[in-house]
């Protein structure tokens, strides 16, 4: 049996026809829209007892949201290994890694070793598992297999919402 950590939420004015992944985003403060997403796949996301499954549906005013966080849904399921990193600079929150071509940033069906994120695990020792999708713990943006690069990796949940929203929105500087 799965247990789950219930996290409520209420819209206020600010709120108003906005889409619902974004307002709990913006509600949940350590979430990401994917996790979001991914629990309303799973029907995780309720409304008055109602599953919700919709990430674009309009919220109004005063509704009542419940998150039902599995408490095992932040297990990493990849195998940490021993594989060298070019590591060209680290802090507290992020490790930004020169990414050989050919190298798979994440795992996927049918390519579960030899990544990114399983040299990463093991260069952590697993302390990122857990932040971001467990699909690919602190990645924030990826680049193609037989492409190589600078990538930037979260090592904790804040640098991995903020980076993640400054990839998206293209306010960082690359060159």
């Amino acid at each position: 049996m799965i247990n789950f950590k219930i996290i409520t939420c209420k819209t206020n004015k600010k709120h108003l026809n906005k889409r619902l992944d974004q307002v709990l985003v913006d509600l949940t403060n350590n979430m990401s829209r994917s996790q979001i997403k991914n629990l309303l796949v799973n029907g995780n996301i309720k409304k008055s007892n109602i599953e919700l499954k919709n990430a674009s549906y309009k919220v109004k005013e005063g509704e009542i949201f419940k998150i039902y966080l599995p408490l095992n849904s932040k297990k990493s399921i990849f195998e940490a290994q021993e594989i060298p990193l070019n590591i060209i600079f680290e802090d507290d929150d992020l490790i930004l890694v020169d990414k050989k071509p050919g190298m798979v940033v994440h795992p996927a069906p049918g390519n579960k070793d030899n990544t990114l994120v399983n040299a990463l695990l093991h260069y952590t020792k697993n302390s990122i598992k857990n932040i971001g999708n467990t699909n690919r713990p602190g990645i924030v943006h990826r680049i193609d297999i037989e492409t190589s690069g600078l990538l930037v990796i979260a090592k904790n949940e804040k640098s991995h919402k903020d980076l993640s929203k400054q990839f998206k929105e293209h306010s960082i500087y690359r060159k």
